[in-house]
């Protein structure tokens, strides 16, 4: 019998498998069959070739996807990057900027320093028989941090204000500085003032013959400038600065003789000049007023705290501590014609130069050795000022409020270099003096 072979096709999208089945004649694939068998092949091979065409597609757009992503990412780093090196010359250009206002600021008043706040005795030392009932009642008060001026304000710093602002003091608008002149008299002397007082005085020198009301028109321009604000000290903050920590009758101790070695006092070199002065049993090298800084500095590392130039605080002058403020404000109520001065000066003996003395002078009145420190207000966010006020207004009081954490304060050497104040030994001493 005759016998022969029929292809079947047997197929997936993926494969074509190709079986030999042994046919009879009677199973013999018509034409239209075959056809049919040949179309379906066609089919499956377009399919598998439209199915190739699609996982090369699905490859090339995966790829062009990955290749997407990745110059996304490359884009973004490029940003990122960017971002950083504009942030950090942002940051660069703060912090230049910073540098620039804070020497600016030390240029237009100098040194600052923080000052701890803390709880102390007010008045008159235990045991101190030399106390005036101005001192007195001796009573707590508790002082927010703040920051004061290292040194007294110099005459360069006063004369930038001057030349920038155009502006005259009580002491040139008026009848003078009160001086000592040859009669031996303290009285004001037309043409006496800052720049002339009637002895040497160089930008390095506290400036003199200013009144409060010249102060207060200092502090006032030093805020409009730009960098800090600035005012008074209170005469609470300004004796707690001074004391730094102490309750004896000087910030060292009690010891008279020490007094030259932290200030510009009334000394045995003064009594060769003025023999009818009492003095102190020591020698500071100078007869007239000291360049700031020349002494040892106190344990807050401020200087001339004792001596040199007095220091107008921004208080009204009472004649006792009864009803003062125990928060370390300004007390600016009743009468305000005198404002108080602290720290003595060069011409004043060591009763007069004690922490707790005081002294009340006319605001309006320029005497020689009257100058002030300012210290900048520092206000913490979420804080308010008490009364809304001013401190420089009558009634008024602004509570000193810590610095920002980053400028915590930290203790301060205790003492200056001794052998700096040896250069005051050359001081030229002339014929004339003024007074405070």
């Amino acid at each position: 019998m005759k016998r022969c072979s029929t292809m079947l096709l047997l197929g997936t999208l993926s494969a074509l498998w190709i079986v030999t089945v042994p046919r009879s004649p009677a199973q013999a694939l018509t034409e239209q069959e075959l056809k049919e068998f040949e179309r379906q092949a066609e089919e499956l091979e377009k399919k598998q070739a439209e199915a190739k065409r699609q996982a090369e597609a699905a490859k090339k757009a995966a790829a062009a996807a990955e290749a997407k992503r990745k110059a996304e990412a490359a884009k973004k780093a490029a940003e990122a990057k960017r971002q950083a090196a504009q942030s950090k010359t942002e940051e660069e250009r703060q912090a230049a900027e910073q540098a620039r206002l804070a020497s600016q600021a030390s240029a237009l008043a100098g040194e600052f320093l923080d000052i701890p706040g803390g709880t102390f005795q007010m008045g008159c030392s235990p045991g101190d028989g030399k106390c005036q009932n101005d001192e007195r009642p001796v009573h707590t008060v508790s002082i927010q941090s703040f920051r004061m001026g290292k040194y007294e304000v110099t005459g360069g710093q006063f004369r930038q204000f001057v030349q920038a602002a155009g502006y005259r003091t009580d002491a040139e608008r008026g009848k003078g500085c009160v001086t000592r002149e040859t009669d031996g008299q303290w009285a004001y002397q037309a043409g006496r003032d800052w720049r002339n007082p009637g002895f040497p005085q160089t930008d390095r020198h506290p400036v003199v013959c200013v009144s409060w009301n010249d102060a207060q028109a200092y502090v006032e321009w030093l805020s409009r400038q730009g960098v800090g604000r600035y005012r008074l000290p209170s005469e609470s903050e300004w004796e707690y600065a001074a004391r730094a920590g102490s309750s004896a009758r000087y910030s060292f101790g009690d010891s008279e003789e020490m007094l030259c070695a932290y200030g510009n006092v009334a000394d045995r070199a003064a009594r060769q000049r003025f023999n009818d002065w009492t003095v102190a049993s020591c020698d500071d090298g100078a007869l007239y007023t000291a360049p700031v800084g020349v002494y040892r500095a106190n344990v807050f590392g401020l200087h001339d705290t004792h001596g040199n130039v007095w220091e107008w605080t921004e208080d009204c002058y009472h004649d006792s501590y009864a009803g003062a403020p125990s928060d370390g404000a300004a007390w600016t109520t009743d009468d305000c014609a005198r404002r108080v001065n602290r720290g003595g000066s060069w011409n004043l003996d060591p009763r007069l130069l004690r922490s707790s003395r005081r002294a009340g002078f006319p605001a309006g009145d320029p005497a020689t050795l009257w100058v002030f420190a300012s210290s900048r207000i520092w206000q913490r966010r979420g804080r308010r000022r008490r009364n809304g006020g001013s401190p420089s207004k009558p009634g008024r009081r602004v509570r000193m409020l810590p610095p920002s954490p980053a400028s915590s304060w930290t203790s301060l050497a205790a003492h200056s270099r001794w052998a700096a104040r040896r250069a005051m030994a050359t001081v030229t001493r002339p014929s004339a003096r003024c007074t405070p």
